[in-house]
């Protein structure tokens, strides 16, 4: 069998840097030919970075966990082009190296923890509250 099944030298078709390290990652992912590969690469560093991080801000990483699952089956269904595709996963991307989402209070800016624990709370359903904290939040609007 050994003498009829070869297989050539296994090469590495895409560094694995990290993308906070966003000059290198910039110019990794420049090399790649095509919109779709281009995107494919954010996405698989995005989806390994959000994985990793996870403990860390679980509401903020599962959020963009999905997100960017959510623009890869687009794509592969047909729902979204190439352009599209990477558009998203860009802005993903770019969100998650900032490190926080746009409805963030500006005071916790720059505290992590606080940040992880907002998001926390925020995710808080309406039907497990008690219903004085509705009354206390509906007479505070």
């Amino acid at each position: 069998m050994d003498t009829h099944i070869q297989a050539p030298d296994v090469g590495i078709v895409t560094e694995l840097v990290n993308i906070f390290d966003t000059e290198a990652f910039d110019a990794e992912v420049e090399k790649k030919e095509g919109k779709a590969a281009k995107a494919d690469t954010i996405a698989s560093r995005a989806k390994k970075t959000v994985t990793e991080k996870m403990e860390e801000d679980p509401v903020f990483y599962k959020k963009f966990a999905d997100l960017v699952e959510q623009a890869i089956k687009d794509y592969r269904q047909g729902r979204i082009d190439e352009s599209e595709y990477l558009q998203r996963v860009t802005d993903y991307m770019e969100t998650i190296r900032r490190g926080h989402d746009v409805d963030i209070p500006v005071k916790l800016e720059g505290h992590g923890e606080a940040q992880a624990y907002f998001g926390i709370l925020t995710e808080i359903p309406d039907s497990v509250r008690e219903p004085e904290m509705k009354v206390a939040e509906e007479s505070a609007s």
